[in-house]
């Protein structure tokens, strides 16, 4: 898989409405949009859920990459070769362009809300020296992420306070079996601390929550904090098995049909209070930590 080698670091600001209402995150990736296996009409029902959820909740989006059908890493040695034209580039580059609008027109609604887009292994490096990726983000007026971002969320719940929110995203690694899917995402947390991983690329769709421990103060001396970490694989939008098509990945190695769609993130503020031992008195401390849950 190749891909734009890029890392970044992000932070994005919410400021709360309603700290009693939750905040939803919905992330999307492999929609191969242009490509005839695309399945319309989940990516449509997605679309119509993400207006729907808009009108009555705080929702922010986040892309993973593919979004439209384009060279992969196999042809790109072939297609940007000195062989081929400048002017067949260019005739190449501008469909490229017209096919980005019309995905940008599709997911417009989120432009005031999108966290940031990220980079896959679909994508057209432009005349210009930016990729098709970077281009969608130019329209949208959102952060290009690259193909790994480590970002920050901050929910403000009021003036100058905020809860945080680690978010960890790679296009994604491979995988021939779901067990090796899970098994490539859990592998993230010997070298990456975050509360949410999200990973695209082999379109399956599922989260796998695991735990981890850290010692903190407490009564009387140390006491256990538990942390749950979020492994979230953010599914696709392409057709497995179409009838009468060709050249069909899936079809060729007898690869087992996915489930389409994408997760949903829901983030509550939740008001805690713990009692710390503070120079032999008990002090009380109230905090607002969020509480995630994950729909698949």
């Amino acid at each position: 898989m190749k891909t734009s080698g890029i890392f970044t670091v992000h932070k994005y600001q919410i400021k709360v409405k309603n700290k009693d209402k939750p905040i939803y995150i919905r992330p999307f990736s492999d929609v191969h949009r242009t490509s005839y296996n695309c399945n319309e009409e989940a990516w449509l029902a997605w679309i119509k859920e993400s207006k729907e959820r808009l009108k009555t909740h705080q929702t922010y989006f986040i892309g993973l990459g593919d979004y439209i059908d384009l060279i992969s890493s196999s042809e790109k040695n072939h297609f940007y070769s000195r062989d081929i034209h400048a002017t067949t580039k260019f005739a190449f580059g501008e469909m490229v362009r017209h096919k980005l609008r019309q995905f940008c027109e599709e997911i417009n609604f989120t432009k005031d809300y999108l966290i940031g887009l990220g980079n896959g292994n679909h994508y057209h490096d432009m005349m210009s020296g930016i990729n098709s990726d970077q281009y969608l983000c130019e329209m949208l007026g959102t952060k290009y992420l690259g193909v790994a971002s480590f970002i920050r969320l901050l929910f403000e719940y009021k003036p100058r306070t905020n809860v945080k929110l680690d978010i960890f995203l790679h296009h994604g690694l491979g995988a021939s079996s779901t067990a090796s899917s899970v098994r490539k995402m859990e592998e993230l947390i010997k070298w990456v601390k975050a509360d949410i991983y999200l990973m695209g690329h082999d379109h399956r769709i599922f989260n796998f929550p695991k735990m981890s421990i850290e010692l903190t103060d407490g009564i009387g001396g140390l006491r256990i904090q538990e942390k749950i970490h979020y492994f979230i694989r953010v599914g696709g939008f392409l057709n497995s098995y179409s009838p009468n098509e060709k050249y069909d990945y899936n079809v060729n190695v007898c690869r087992n049909p996915l489930i389409l769609g994408a997760p949903e993130i829901e983030v509550k503020l939740n008001r805690v209070t713990r009692l710390n031992d503070k120079r032999g008195g008990v002090k009380r401390r109230d905090r607002v930590i969020p509480q995630v849950r994950v729909t698949t």
